[in-house]
């Protein structure tokens, strides 16, 4: 369920609803999710808000595992 409703969100672009995602626990750290944020927010607090935030999961998505 959880999965449709993630794309249902993804899929509609408004960023409103991007926006009420990114404050669940699913949505937090779902770099998507920022990504489609960011493309569709209009300038200004959030969008600045998503691109911070893309920046700091890309960088913690491409942080090598420790061994």
């Amino acid at each position: 369920m959880e999965q449709q409703l993630r794309a249902a969100v993804l899929a509609s672009a408004d960023p409103g609803l991007l926006i009420g995602w990114t404050r669940t626990p699913s949505g937090q750290d779902d770099l998507q999710l920022w990504e489609t944020l960011l493309r569709v927010a209009p300038y200004g607090a959030t969008r600045s808000l998503a691109r911070a935030r893309v920046t700091e999961l890309t960088a913690t998505y491409l942080q090598p595992s420790p061994s």
